[in-house]
C-alpha cells in the first residue's frame, strides 16, 4: 500500500512531503528529521504508486519549497522522482561493498582523530563495566558482572529443567553449524 506523508511543525505547517509505503513515514530517512510525536505526521494512503507520486507532486506544489523561495517545505525536488523499486546492478553492488570494506586512509585517519578526542570518565567506565559481561567464559561470568546484577546465578534445578525441556528437539542447520563452530573454537584454545 502506498502513501504520501507530511511532517508537520509544532504550529501545524508542513516542512516535508514524501511518498512511500505504510512504514516509511515513521522511519528515519536521510537528512529529514522525523517529528518525535507521531501526531505531527499526516499520512494519506493511495490505491497505486502512480497516484501516490502524483499526490506527492501536488502537495509539494501546493505548499512550495524553501530552496527556490516558493514556500515552507525543505524538499529539494518537486517530487515524483523517488527510487521506488530500485534494484542495483551487480557492478553497483560491488562498488558499494568495496567502499564499505576498506575505507581510504584519509577516512581512517579522521576516525582515529575523532576517537582520540573522546574522554571516558570514571563514571562512564563504571557504567560500561556494569552493563557488560566482562570476562565471559562458557557459562562462567566475571564477578564484576555478577555483582552488577547483570548475570543471574542459575540453580542446578533450573539448569536441569532447561536441559530436559530441550531434549529430543531437532536442531536447525544454523544452530548445528553455530554449535560446531563453538566446539572447534574451544578445542583450539
Amino acid at each position: 500500500m502506498f502513501c504520501t506523508y507530511q511532517y508537520l511543525r509544532k504550529d501545524g505547517t508542513p516542512y516535508y512531503v514524501g511518498k512511500g509505503n505504510e512504514t516509511r513515514p515513521y522511519s528515519k530517512w536521510r537528512n529529514v528529521a522525523r517529528p518525535q510525536e507521531d501526531a505531527r505526521i499526516l499520512v494519506q494512503f493511495w490505491e497505486s504508486e502512480e497516484k501516490a507520486f502524483e499526490m506527492e507532486k501536488w502537495w509539494i506544489a501546493f505548499w512550495g519549497r524553501k530552496d527556490n523561495g516558493t514556500g515552507t517545505l525543505r524538499n529539494l525536488t518537486d517530487g515524483g522522482d523517488g527510487p521506488s523499486g530500485l534494484i542495483h546492478s551487480e557492478e553497483t553492488k560491488q562498488r558499494i561493498s568495496k567502499s564499505k570494506m576498506n575505507p581510504p586512509e584519509e577516512t581512517r585517519a579522521k576516525i582515529r582523530a575523532a576517537r582520540a578526542k573522546q574522554v571516558i570518565t570514571p563514571n562512564h567506565k563504571a557504567a560500561i563495566k556494569a552493563g557488560c559481561l566482562v570476562g565471559c567464559k562458557g557459562n562462567r561470568f566475571s564477578e564484576a558482572a555478577r555483582l552488577a546484577g547483570r548475570v543471574q546465578s542459575f540453580t542446578e534445578e533450573w539448569r536441569r529443567k532447561q536441559s530436559d525441556s530441550h531434549k529430543g528437539k531437532p536442531w536447525s542447520a544454523a544452530r548445528r553449524a553455530a554449535q560446531e563452530a563453538r566446539v572447534s573454537i574451544r578445542a583450539s584454545m
